[in-house]
């Protein structure tokens, strides 16, 4: 147990002796040997650095699996909570807002507070009402059709405006301004590795959303950049209830 721990060369110290993360995985070793029918986990990675906090999932997760013990686990790290659990219960303010499957929390948010909660670089939000048998917003470049049975469904539970949500890395960089949703410049950019996320300002706008891009975009400032997006990956939320009315645009019927 200390070795899959960490802590195999501190048992011969004190707790004074010891920083707050030895501390921290010398309690969870302790926790684990006892064999409990329940674990509650009360944020045990937080104090422990990045590379260790990485090491330390892992380790928890394949011990869970050699182990079935039902485990309540505690943190406000979203990735702990999405890499380790087989539920997700998202709370705000005491109120359970979603329980559901990591994958379900994220694909298909029950409300705003999850949506923006969920998800690193958090989703992009636009306001958008129904008209003609399209979403419209001042920031889309051009309305977003959609079927007759969900303009009966927005009609049936959403009295005023509409949220439209779309997250960063499903935006698709377009080079054709026909079928481009979004414009903007770029004002600020992070290379992270893995991906480049661009802080675009929107063309006749103040308007800031983020968008996540190949890491082969290398950007500059100033920069025009067009999105669009597939109608499978938005999200559409009450602007006053803030709950979710589908989360999938259906599009359309072709005509016979």
């Amino acid at each position: 147990m200390a070795s899959m721990v960490g802590i195999e060369e501190l048992l011969d110290k004190k707790p004074p002796q010891l920083s707050g993360g030895q501390q921290q995985r010398a309690a969870l070793a302790r926790a684990l040997i006892r064999d409990p029918e329940v674990f509650l986990l009360d944020e045990p990675l937080s104090d422990l650095d990045a590379k260790l906090k990485t090491e330390m999932r892992t380790e928890l997760k394949e011990l869970h699996q050699q182990f079935p013990k039902t485990t309540i686990y505690v943190t406000h790290d979203q990735q702990e909570a999405m890499t380790l659990s087989d539920s997700v219960i998202v709370l705000n303010d005491g109120r359970i807002m979603q329980k559901a499957p990591p994958e379900k929390v994220y694909s298909a948010p029950e409300n705003t507070f999850v949506a923006q909660f969920i998800g690193s670089p958090t989703i992009n939000m636009f306001e958008a009402t129904l008209e003609s048998g399209a979403l419209v917003a001042d920031v889309l470049q051009r309305a977003v059709p959609i079927a007759e049975e969900l303009q009966a469904r927005i009609r049936e539970k959403a009295d005023g405006g509409l949220q439209l949500g779309v997250r960063p890395n499903d935006l698709t960089r377009t080079e054709d301004g026909a079928e481009a949703f979004l414009e903007g410049s770029v004002k600020v950019f992070e290379q992270m590795g893995d991906e480049t996320i661009l802080h675009l300002i929107l063309e006749g706008t103040d308007r800031e959303i983020r968008v996540s891009v190949p890491p082969s975009v290398i950007p500059e400032q100033g920069d025009q950049f067009q999105f669009t997006f597939d109608h499978g990956d938005a999200h559409l939320f009450d602007r006053e209830t803030g709950e979710a009315i589908t989360n999938g645009l259906d599009v359309p019927k072709p005509p016979a």
